[in-house]
Formats: structure tokens, C-alpha cells, sequence
């Protein structure tokens, strides 16, 4: 066998790794799970890796590339309130951010046919936006869309309903954009509390640091995810009733009923 061809097959399957690193992914290792009941549940996700630039660089008007991020998913079986805390294993060079959206992509549903930038239709809806010409459709601090190679119009495209937001630091490290969460303090913590609505949600994490674009080494964190049931209207009315027969147990006991 020639050797150009035989080049062109060793590196088959490493081109094949990278492209499949750079769609917008749920495996189970990033998968926190389902969050129900009456019982507070924390699940943390280690070992994940991010560069230190990527929720920073979502934060402008050209948005940032997909893949510059991880991402990850939960579902809520009821209105809670949830917590999330991200810690970089390496503060010194990353400082973690994340956005919070209503809704998954399609990888959440057809494992085989994950959205990513570089889909026909993703394309075409970047360009109708306008100028500027978007680097990615990333979009750190509002609602985005992304489509999958099957494609064939706007109508198939995933939407991300942005619910909130939370960066480590201050603008010294990600930037002048308007209406960015920074915590103040630029120690590789952050962590914020969203009251949400049962559903299935996407957690975008990277790194905060918008000045260093062109370092391209991933770096570790670690997510850590903590929901606390709201009470029912129902709970809420028992213990209504419950205190107020306590109070006249106590009137009559005292004579006073």
C-alpha cells in the first residue's frame, strides 16, 4: 500500500477525535441527572476540562465557537432551587464562568447527530444576523440557536433560553461587555442560585479570562450542581393548619379558648 495512503489512514481516526470533541455533546460523564422529590440532592461532575477563554470570548457581539466550552445537562421533575458551583483546579491560568439555559440540543435526543458551528443551517443562521460576521454561535449572555447536520432549515434549529449567568473575578479578567455577573473576587471559585421552572437544562462552563485567546491548553474544573425543593402549596397550607391548632391547643390549655 502506498505511503500516502497509508499516512492519510493513521491519521483517519485522530481527525475523526477532534471533530467529534468539537460538537456540542451529553455524555454521561457530563450528565447530572434528574433532580426531584422532596429530598435536597447535590451531584458534583470532576475531571472536565475547558480553555481559559471560552465563556469570555461568548461574552461580545461576534459570539464565541461551540466548542470552546463544555456542556452539560439536568433535568428538573419540579420547580426548584437550584445551585451552581464551579471550582478550577488551576486558578492561576483558568477562572471559571458559566451560563445557565432552558433546553438541550439535539445530542440530548439523537446522540449520533449533535449540533455544532459548522452546520449547514447554523451558518446560514449566523449570517442572517448580520454584521458583525460571528466567530461561533456561542453566545454567553443571551438566548442562542445551533443545528445539527440534518438540518434543512431555520425551523430545525435547537434554541437555548438563557436563564442566567456567573463569572469568577471582575473585569480585569473577562472583559468590558455590559451586564456580566462577576463575584469580585478572582480566586478560580464561582457559584450563583436560579429559582427555576421543571424542565431539561443546559450548564455551558469555561474559562473566564477573555485577554488569553490565544492559549489554546485545557485546563481542569470541577461542577458541582445542588437542587432544594420549593414547598408546595399544599405543604405550605398543612403547616398553616398545623401551627394554628398548636396555637389553640396552647389557649385552651391556658383557659382561654
Amino acid at each position: 500500500m502506498p505511503r500516502l495512503t497509508l499516512l492519510c489512514l493513521s491519521v483517519l481516526p485522530f481527525l475523526s477525535a477532534i471533530t467529534a470533541s468539537a460538537h456540542l455533546t451529553y455524555p454521561a460523564a457530563r450528565d447530572f441527572g434528574v433532580f426531584s422529590g422532596t429530598v435536597p440532592r447535590t451531584a458534583t461532575i470532576t475531571g472536565q476540562m475547558t480553555k481559559n477563554f471560552g465563556w469570555a470570548d461568548g461574552t461580545d457581539a461576534d459570539f464565541g465557537h461551540q466548542d470552546d466550552q463544555r456542556y452539560f445537562k439536568f433535568t428538573l421533575g419540579e420547580a426548584l432551587t437550584i445551585s451552581i458551583s464551579i471550582s478550577s483546579l488551576d486558578p492561576a491560568n483558568m477562572l471559571p464562568a458559566f451560563s445557565l439555559y432552558s433546553g438541550v440540543g439535539h445530542a440530548a435526543t439523537d446522540p449520533n447527530n449533535p449540533d455544532y458551528d459548522g452546520a449547514s443551517i447554523t451558518q446560514q443562521y449566523l449570517t442572517s444576523l448580520g454584521s458583525p460576521t460571528r466567530e461561533g454561535a456561542f453566545d454567553a449572555l443571551h438566548t442562542w440557536k445551533i443545528a445539527n447536520d440534518p438540518a434543512t432549515s431555520f425551523a430545525d434549529l435547537v434554541t437555548l433560553t438563557y436563564m442566567g449567568h456567573a463569572a469568577d473575578g471582575t473585569s480585569a479578567n473577562y472583559g468590558l461587555a455590559p451586564g456580566i455577573n462577576g463575584d469580585g473576587l478572582a480566586d478560580g471559585f464561582v457559584t450563583a442560585a436560579f429559582q427555576l421552572p421543571a424542565g431539561a437544562y443546559t450548564l455551558v462552563v469555561g474559562g473566564a479570562n477573555y485577554t488569553t485567546q490565544t492559549d489554546a491548553t485545557a485546563r481542569g474544573f470541577t461542577a458541582t450542581v445542588s437542587a432544594v425543593p420549593e414547598p408546595s402549596s399544599a405543604l405550605l397550607a398543612a403547616l398553616g393548619l398545623l401551627s394554628f391548632g398548636m396555637i389553640r391547643r396552647r389557649r385552651c390549655a391556658s383557659g382561654m379558648a
